[in-house]
């Protein structure tokens, strides 16, 4: 009787797991894609109207987060600076520390899974990580310190902020997979990396003729990157014979 009732937690908090990822997953597609075309019931996950690009980047982040959410289910701090005056978004704040507190929850209850096969993480894709993180923890840093000229685009005071702080979080979400450098620990920052470049890349490159001077410096070093990261999604997840394919 106490295997059978330990079988049916594990099975039941499988379902609840795959089902919880599979569905965010839909989710966050159909949000990216909502707020990449300025769908009137996407763009008030931004707090403000802002430039075409900045839709576009929260586009790419909620694609990448769509993609590794959804790969796990097919496997089986808030800082925003108001002027005087302005109303503070509360519905935002309260949406995305939810959004904290279920992320936490989840990592408590499935932080001790037993890792999926796969073998180490290629010495590249560990060295790559390492500077990903590096990057973007100091970008982030400078964009929420109000530096000028970090992005290839002129962003608002207050954009710049939240955009700094979603760098940051990704430095950590390629930082952690180094604490255990499994190959599948790879897997999902990769797939969340290409989708990330494949939504901005053709926008950013597109605008290259348009772009201001005082912005020029980024947007090459930032399509580098992206191009660099593209190419080792793909050349690791999908043409090396050690690492390709999805699955364990």
């Amino acid at each position: 009787m106490l295997t059978f009732c330990t079988v049916s937690h594990e099975r039941l908090l499988w379902v609840i797991g795959r089902t919880t990822s599979l569905s965010t997953a839909l989710l966050l597609a159909a949000l990216a894609a909502g707020v990449g075309s300025r769908q009137p019931w996407a763009t008030p996950l931004w707090p403000w109207p802002d430039c075409r690009l900045i839709y576009l980047f929260v586009a790419s982040i909620l694609a990448s987060m769509a993609i590794a959410v959804f790969w796990i289910g097919f496997l089986g701090g808030v800082y925003q600076p108001q002027p005087a005056g302005a109303p503070v978004p509360w519905v935002h704040a309260g949406v995305l520390a939810a959004f904290a507190l279920v992320n936490g929850g989840l990592f408590v209850l499935f932080r001790k899974a037993a890792p999926l096969g796969g073998g180490r993480m290629p010495l590249p894709v560990r060295v790559s990580f390492a500077v990903f993180a590096l990057v973007l923890l100091l970008v982030g840093g400078a964009l929420v310190m109000g530096v000028p000229h970090v992005m290839p685009w002129p962003l608002q005071p207050r954009s710049a902020v939240l955009v700094g702080w979603i760098f940051i979080g990704d430095a950590l979400y390629f930082a952690l997979p180094l604490l255990e450098p499994l190959w599948n620990n790879a897997r999902a920052p990769l797939l969340s990396f290409l989708v990330y470049d494949l939504v901005l890349l053709p926008p950013l490159a597109g605008h290259l003729a348009v772009v201001k001077p005082e912005n020029a410096a980024s947007r090459y070093v930032y399509l580098g990157v992206l191009a660099y990261s593209a190419a080792l999604a793909v050349y690791y997840l999908f043409i090396n014979p050690a690492t390709r394919g999805l699955r364990g």
